[in-house]
């Protein structure tokens, strides 16, 4: 299929976008589908060059068949959308009830000044389709809550946590204990970030008891670009296996100070 399409690159076989497109209207299959197939015959889509350098063929192929929720799609969750689309996920479950205001135009990626007023979520899944028509992205204009937070995060590999409150990560954090998926958490306040992944028993619960969360903290753009980079590469140990999980403790920065700590729980 791909044999009359591809060219060296360095130790790789790689196909260009324009290739896939044409291939995947003469086979009347997706995008997705077409970068499958040519992954499957260890032939590389020319977009995920730069993963697979990284991550192997196999990596990319897990990473397109995944499911990722992410659960606010505001400064920490505009951002996961960006890095997980250009990472090649291949279905992105976006959940935000909220639209933009101008408070939002320091720090939150999907945010322009044409934006204004329009749902968060809608803006995400439309910046997803342009970095990566091949990535499913599904929009629920709702907020996560005690009733909704199962149905929400089902069939999904992943949660990646982008909320900015302390009882809505909690309810988060046990919908997903009770479906047995892993939450990737994130929180950010000032020059200040924290990180974790949390699969077999809750943390969040008590760490917001011990008054952790800062209501009134300012959030500058590189703290939430910084925290969801982290939180994009935990993704990534998880879904394929590698690297060190932050799995009972909690990994915070403060990126002003270059201070960082891991707190084992």
């Amino acid at each position: 299929m791909f044999t009359d399409f591809t060219k060296k690159l360095g130790a790789f076989d790689v196909v260009g976008w324009s290739d896939l497109q044409m291939l995947s209207k003469k086979h009347s299959i997706s995008i997705r589908d077409a970068e499958i197939a040519a992954l499957s015959e260890s032939v590389v889509p020319s977009r995920y060059i730069s993963n697979v350098r990284f991550i192997g063929v196999n990596g990319q192929l897990k990473l397109l068949g995944s499911t990722a929720t992410i659960v606010g799609c505001g400064a920490l969750g505009g951002m996961l959308c960006e890095l997980l689309a250009r990472l090649g996920v291949g279905h992105l479950k976006l959940i935000d009830f909220d639209k933009f205001d101008e408070t939002n135009l320091n720090r939150q990626i999907m945010c322009t000044e044409e934006d204004l007023g329009k749902s968060k979520v809608s803006c995400a899944k439309e910046r997803i389709s342009k970095i990566n028509s091949a990535i499913t992205a599904t929009a629920y204009e709702v907020r996560l809550d005690e009733a909704n937070a199962v149905q929400l995060i089902s069939n999904s590999d992943v949660v990646l946590d982008g909320l900015d409150n302390a009882k809505d990560k909690i309810t988060l954090e046990a919908a997903c204990l009770n479906e047995k998926i892993p939450l990737v958490h994130g929180a950010i306040g000032d020059s200040r970030f924290q990180i974790a992944s949390i699969r077999n028993r809750g943390l969040l619960e008590n760490l917001y008891a011990s008054g952790t969360e800062n209501p009134v903290a300012g959030t500058p753009p590189c703290t939430a670009a910084a925290c969801a980079a982290m939180q994009a590469g935990e993704m990534l140990k998880l879904l394929l296996g590698i690297g060190d999980i932050a799995t009972d403790a909690i990994l915070q920065c403060d990126w002003l100070f270059w201070h960082s700590n891991i707190i084992r729980l």
